[in-house]
Formats: C-alpha cells, sequence, structure tokens
C-alpha cells in the first residue's frame, strides 16, 4: 500500500492520475493507495484507499477512473488522524485503553507491593501515553484534565493513598505528570536538533539563530510569528522555543545526550505557555501574570 501526505501539487510525481475538486486541492492530508502491479489494479483495491481532507468537506477523488470518498479520520501508523488535526479522537481511545487497563490493575493491586505495583502502573497504564507523544500532545484541556484523571487514580491504587493531592501524589513517585513528561520529550528533540543529531526534516522545522549578538533572549531558536489559536500558537513549531526557554542553562550545555536525557528527566517544567496550562476564568478570559521590568511588581493581563 502506497501513502501519500503532502499537498496537491507534489502528485504530480506518483503514477495515477488524480482529480479533485479546484477549491480542496490544498486541503488533502492523507491519500492511500494499493501499491500498482499488472495483479492488483487500483480497482480491486476498494478497501485500501482512504482520503482525508482538512475541514469538514466532504468531497470525492477520481484515481485512474476510480471514486475515493474523503473520510474524517484515518489511522496511520498508529495514530489517529481526524480532518481538523485536533487528535481529539486519538487521545480519547488511548484513555478508553487506559481506563479498561486501570480497572484490571485495581482488581490485582491489593495482593501486590509497592515495588510491583509501581511496575504495573509504568508498564501498562503510563506507557499507553509515550508512543509519538509529539503529535497529539496539543490537544484540549478537558482531555488534558481526563489524563491526569487516570494517572492520579493509578497513583492512588499503587501507593493506597486517598487522601494526597495530584500534586503530593507525583512526589512520592518521583514523576511527573504526562503533559510534563511530554514538554521533556519535545526539549530532548530540541536538543538533538541544536547538535545537528535530529532528521532533516525537523531542521526545517526549527531553524537555530546564526546572530552574534547577546540578545535578551536565550532561545536558540527562532520562532516565527503567528496570527492565529489551533493553526499557530498551538503548533510544534512555534512552542518548541518557548519550551527550550525554559530548560536550564546547566542541562542545555550537556556534552552530551545520554547527560541531557538522564538531566532532562529530574526537570520539572514551569510556567507553561501551552493553552491548556493557563488559568481561564469564564466569561474573562485567560489569565497570566507577567513580570514588570521596571517596577518589579506582577501584572494580571487578560485576554
Amino acid at each position: 500500500m502506497t501513502s501519500i501526505i503532502c499537498r496537491y501539487k507534489y502528485f504530480k510525481y506518483f503514477k495515477c492520475a488524480i482529480e479533485y475538486n479546484h477549491c480542496v486541492k490544498d486541503q488533502v492530508l492523507y491519500l492511500s493507495l494499493c501499491s500498482r502491479s499488472s495483479d492488483t489494479p487500483y480497482s480491486t483495491c476498494t478497501d485500501k484507499r482512504h482520503l482525508l481532507l482538512s475541514g469538514n468537506n466532504k468531497v470525492t477523488a477520481n484515481i485512474d477512473g476510480n471514486v475515493i470518498e474523503s473520510e474524517e479520520h484515518q489511522v496511520l501508523l498508529g495514530e489517529t488522524i481526524d480532518s481538523n488535526l485536533t487528535f481529539n479522537k486519538h487521545v480519547n481511545d488511548l484513555c478508553k485503553k487506559d481506563s479498561a487497563k486501570f480497572y484490571d490493575f485495581a482488581r490485582i493491586a491489593g495482593y501486590m507491593d509497592l515495588t510491583k505495583c509501581r511496575m504495573i502502573m509504568n508498564a501498562f497504564i503510563k506507557s499507553q501515553f509515550s508512543y509519538c507523544p509529539l503529535i497529539w500532545m496539543f490537544h484540549s484541556r478537558a482531555l488534558n484534565r481526563k489524563i491526569n484523571a487516570i494517572h492520579e487514580r493509578s497513583l492512588r491504587i499503587t501507593f493506597k493513598d486517598r487522601t494526597s493531592t495530584f500534586e503530593e501524589l507525583l512526589k512520592k513517585d518521583n514523576s511527573v505528570s504526562i503533559h510534563q513528561r511530554n514538554l521533556q520529550v519535545l526539549a530532548m528533540e530540541l536538543y538533538k536538533i541544536k547538535n545537528n543529531m535530529a532528521p532533516e526534516i525537523l531542521n526545517d522545522v526549527f531553524q537555530l539563530r546564526t546572530s552574534s549578538y547577546n540578545l535578551r533572549t536565550n532561545s536558540n531558536f527562532y520562532s516565527r510569528p503567528v496570527h492565529f489559536v489551533y493553526n499557530g500558537t498551538e503548533s510544534f513549531s512555534f512552542l518548541g522555543p518557548k519550551i527550550w526557554e525554559l530548560v536550564p542553562e546547566d542541562i542545555k550545555k550537556s556534552g552530551s545526550l545520554e547527560v541531557f536525557k538522564r538531566k532532562i528527566k529530574k526537570w520539572v517544567p514551569s510556567k507553561c505557555p501551552f493553552r491548556l496550562c493557563r488559568v481561564y476564568l469564564q466569561n474573562i478570559g485567560f489569565i497570566y501574570s507577567k513580570l514588570n521590568r521596571k517596577l518589579g511588581d506582577e501584572k494580571i493581563m487578560y485576554f
């Protein structure tokens, strides 16, 4: 099977005739075809042809005379990609799988000691959220609360503690939340880019600064200007440099990737710029604190 993830203009490199409505050419996210050969033509692979477009448009594509209808979501390499690129369905499916495993874990936790409980929790509960987190980590605030609820219940079962808060349970476990762990993974990728150890495609997403001037910002990456929320500020390329600014300098200057990984796992991110970490008041909006450089006091900003 041949999978294509690209814009319409690149389809000319594939040996098949593809026809779309002109207004949706730039909305193509994912196209899947079976491999062309003399014994398996496209017309016989009706169950292996898929088309995914950004937005809510329902359109069809004509490929070598075969009509393919667009779908709302599609699974690719274990990740459920939806037409709006929110990954809500993917994270919801992860939470459902984790909840089912949690109830099995809760039934047997009373017969195991702390060491075995922690081992089971890490292997069957937390591991569900460790596959390709950089793709789906820009999810909604509601899904983040759902993930934290599963994590908190697992910690309570493990430590047999029904009174401590989620933050206190994390300190007992000497760990961080799933979102904070995702930020650590993002920092690892930025370290690889900075030290020329990352794939070339990531070097196009994050551009290193080459200026020799001593600027106020300590970021090694350019932060591109954006004007939208879900297609701009809540994106991999925009928030990556901001997370890198939060990493302490002694961790950034690690001599090797192994040393960096060892140090970054002990780092607890704070002042996360993600939308899901900001304080939100109903009918008012998001609130964040900004240090007044001149007066030294704290201002409350509403937006």
